[in-house]
C-alpha cells in the first residue's frame, strides 16, 4: 500500500505476474468496504458530489453486508500483492446477467484488470447470455469501459443509490460471447 492507503504501482509485467482473479471468499468480506470506500470516493464525487457520496459512504459502511452477494449472487475479485485491486459482482436471470459492484482501485484502473474481471464473470455465466449494466450518465471513462469490447445502450433510467437519493444512469448491454471475441479485450484470467 502506498502512503495514501492505495496499491503501490509497479511495473506492468511484475502487476500481470502477481494479479490473482478467482471467486470471493468470507474473508475478504471485511476488507470490502474500506476498498469500496476508496473506488467510490474517485467514482462518485466528481460526477455526484460530496453530499450524496456522504450518505453512501455512511450507508456503505452501516449496510455493506447488502452488497455482498447473496443467494443467487456472485462476485469474482482481483488481488494484487494481497491488496483488493478490483472485484464484479452479477447475478444472472433467465437470459440476463445483471452486472453491479464492478469496481476497479484507482491506482489500477486502466490496466486491464477490469477487462479481466468482466470477462471472469462472462465465463462463469451458466445461463445467461447477455449481460447488462448500469452505468452513471455523467462517467464518460466508464460508457467507454463497457463500450470497448461490445457493450451498446439500451436506454436510460432512475437508479437507487445507497443514501437514499438515485441518479440518471445509462444501460449497457453486451453478448457475452462478445466479450470472448473482441480484439481489443484482454486474453482471460484463470480463476483459483
Amino acid at each position: 500500500m502506498n502512503d495514501a492507503g492505495g496499491i503501490s504501482p509497479a511495473p506492468d509485467r511484475q502487476a500481470a505476474a502477481n494479479l490473482v482473479i478467482r471467486i470471493l471468499h468470507p474473508e475478504d468480506h471485511a476488507g470490502l468496504p474500506a476498498f469500496w470506500t476508496v473506488v467510490w470516493t474517485a467514482t462518485y464525487r466528481p460526477s455526484l458530489g460530496p453530499t450524496i457520496l456522504g450518505a453512501m459512504l455512511a450507508g456503505l459502511w452501516d449496510g455493506h453486508r447488502a452488497l455482498l452477494p447473496g443467494t443467487g449472487e456472485h462476485c469474482v475479485i482481483a488481488t494484487l500483492a494481497g491488496q483488493t485491486a478490483g472485484t464484479v459482482i452479477w447475478r444472472e436471470n433467465g437470459p440476463t446477467a445483471y452486472v453491479w459492484g464492478m469496481y476497479v482501485h484507482p491506482d489500477r484502473q486502466r490496466s486491464g484488470i477490469g477487462s479481466r474481471l468482466l470477462r471472469a464473470a462472462a465465463r462463469s455465466l451458466t445461463v445467461a447470455t447477455r449481460l447488462e449494466v448500469r452505468v452513471l450518465s455523467t462517467s464518460p471513462h466508464a460508457i467507454a469501459f463497457y463500450r470497448k469490447p461490445g457493450f451498446w445502450g439500451t436506454g436510460t433510467e432512475r437508479t437507487p443509490l445507497m443514501g437514499g437519493s438515485d441518479t440518471k444512469t445509462l444501460v449497457m448491454a453486451a453478448e457475452a460471447v462478445s466479450l470472448f471475441t473482441s480484439p481489443r479485450f484482454p486474453p482471460p484470467a484463470l480463476l483459483v
